[in-house]
């Protein structure tokens, strides 16, 4: 059974952004996977924290995994849960038999797609792991993905950092609410930010003449009215 990761103050290495990510993981996991890690702080924050078992700092630069393992070598309280590896996300083997999470912030929206593609494709015998995702851009079609490959909603949040906005996702294959293209509990009609960022979906999708999903947007902005 996951347990709900209670809000704490804000820790002096991660961003707003990184720890808004950071409060919606769940306790409960044997395993979480830190994709594209970059400096590894949030990764490093959840292992320090011992929201699981074990945490997978994976990123493709080595200039990057040799400073966390310097790094981890002098964190001795943490050595036993966290570990950097040099490697490219998308050829990641799964833990088998263990309740797992993949985690995925500031990678553009397609890219992250391709990559979850790509992990599914090399796991085909293991269960589609629990998902946190944090996408750059293109949020539509990544919840459009995200729903034929039969995730379900576990949580959802907007988040505003420097002029930019983040959805970010936690969703399972066995989630307690349907995942929708347009989002649906992350929305809060009485914060300007959310408003604009919704208006700023349409606009976008309208100069993309992508019809189908303006009119999803806009039906949304109907029924937040």
């Amino acid at each position: 059974m996951l347990l709900a990761n209670p809000a704490r103050p804000l820790m002096k290495k991660l961003s707003l952004r990184l720890q808004t990510i950071f409060e919606l993981v769940p306790f409960g996991y044997d395993v979480i996977w830190d994709l594209c890690c970059d400096h590894g702080y949030l990764g490093l924050m959840l292992a320090k924290e011992k929201i699981s078992e074990q945490v997978f700092l994976i990123d493709c630069v080595p200039s990057i995994i040799e400073n966390l393992q310097a790094r981890l070598k002098k964190l001795p309280q943490i050595k036993n849960v966290a570990q950097a590896g040099l490697q490219d996300a998308g050829t990641i083997q799964l833990v088998e038999k263990k309740k797992q999470l993949l985690i995925i912030s500031g990678v553009g929206g397609l890219a992250t797609i391709e990559l979850l593609q790509q992990i599914f494709s090399n796991n085909p015998s293991q269960e589609k792991p629990d998902l946190l995702l944090s996408p750059k851009h293109h949020l539509f079609a990544v919840r459009k993905f995200l729903i034929s490959q039969g995730y379900q909603l576990i949580n959802e949040t907007l988040s505003f950092e420097n002029s930019r906005s983040y959805e970010n996702l936690l969703v399972s294959q066995d989630g307690e609410l349907p995942l929708v293209d347009t989002g649906s509990i992350q929305w809060n009609i009485d914060d300007s930010q959310h408003l604009d960022y919704l208006n700023i979906q349409i606009e976008h999708n309208r100069r993309k003449q992508a019809h189908a999903i303006v009119e999803k947007y806009c039906a949304l902005q109907v029924s937040l009215d």
